[in-house]
């Protein structure tokens, strides 16, 4: 049998949880529980919390807000690659001579200075 991770959910710890453990938190602990949830892999409280228990660590992702606004902008100018490679291609189906237009050559030069800012900052 193959245990190589695949990536995905963690395999859940072994062991059947029939024991109930409480404890109260002030309303701004909760919220800080809260925020390291949803900046994190677990899929719930209890599971993240077991972690910091006992693992005594927790994973937190953190997210590059010009990575996010690259990524928006790549697939707007994706789409239009897209749109420009179709027409090229109806056009040689057609037997037609396909020939960038003005609009066209801007949008490939635009992805191009997109592209090579993003490596150069290296956010890509």
């Amino acid at each position: 049998m193959n245990n190589r991770s695949k990536g995905g959910r963690p395999p859940k710890k072994q062991g059947k949880k029939d024991h109930i453990v409480q404890f109260l938190v002030t309303a701004d602990q909760f919220l800080v529980l809260r925020g390291l949830l949803r900046t994190s892999h677990y899929h719930g409280m209890g599971e993240m919390l077991r972690a910091m228990v006992f693992d005594k660590k927790i994973n937190v992702l953190t997210e590059n807000a010009n990575a996010r606004d690259l990524q928006f902008e790549l697939s707007k100018i994706g789409a239009n690659i897209n749109q420009i490679a179709k027409r090229c291609n109806t056009e040689a189906i057609e037997g037609k001579s396909s020939t960038l237009k003005a609009w066209d050559k801007y949008i490939l030069t635009r992805a191009c200075n997109i592209i090579e800012k993003a490596l150069k900052n290296k956010t890509l």
